[in-house]
């Protein structure tokens, strides 16, 4: 919302964007829970979609001047992370046999909000360490974007999916 603000998107708008990215990533997890229902579609590909759906819309979000295209990015980012969400918990479900889904299921997540939670002060202690003020989500969507590209050919997630 304050980038927004600094491109000259009123305060009542920039609130707007959030809304945005909420409708997108609630209509993104119904739809990838669909999507991974059918037989034939691996979650892992989902996945794979929806990092870099998220990778490029938050370097959209640094060429974006006008409500419309702020708009436009807050949703395509809400699609990508809904259905990262989704499919990740889907994958953590699926990767044990069924005794220790809910242990696997609780851990994934603690490790996972560990890193959410723990990511930005890392950010921003290295900006300022390395003095890499300009261009700062270039990073971000760099690692979202690998994220989504690499994530296939890590072993775990060949060793994890049976159908």
């Amino acid at each position: 919302m304050k980038y927004s603000e600094e491109q000259g998107i009123p305060p009542d708008n920039s609130a707007r964007l959030l809304m945005f990215y909420g409708l997108g990533s609630c209509i993104a997890r119904l739809l990838a829970g669909r999507v991974c229902n059918i037989r034939w579609v691996n979650p892992h590909f989902v996945f794979q979609v929806g990092s870099c759906v998220s990778g490029v819309s938050v370097l959209l979000f640094t060429v974006a001047r006008s409500y419309l295209s702020f708009a436009l990015c807050s949703v395509s980012f809400g699609l990508g992370n809904g259905s990262v969400v989704t499919t990740s918990n889907l994958i953590f479900l699926t990767c044990v046999d069924a005794k220790r889904r809910a242990s696997a299921f609780g851990l994934a997540n603690c490790l996972t909000s560990f890193v959410i939670a723990s990511a930005p002060p890392f950010a921003g202690k290295f900006n300022l360490t390395m003095r890499l003020n300009d261009h700062c989500s270039y990073r971000p969507f760099s690692v979202l974007t690998t994220e989504g590209i690499n994530y296939e050919s890590e072993k775990v997630s060949d060793t994890c999916w049976k159908i």
